[in-house]
């Protein structure tokens, strides 16, 4: 069963996001997904 978000719960969690990026908490996105393929082959 999925766990729907509440408003309060949606917004925790873009802040969240928003806050990390504000401090260079960040990561290329190129980077990241050649990493995740890199790491999850099969």
């Amino acid at each position: 069963m999925e766990k729907t978000l509440t408003l309060k719960e949606i917004h925790d969690k873009l802040k969240a996001g928003y806050d990390d990026m504000l401090a260079g908490r960040v990561q290329d996105a190129a980077a990241a997904f050649a990493d995740f393929r890199r790491t999850h082959r099969q």
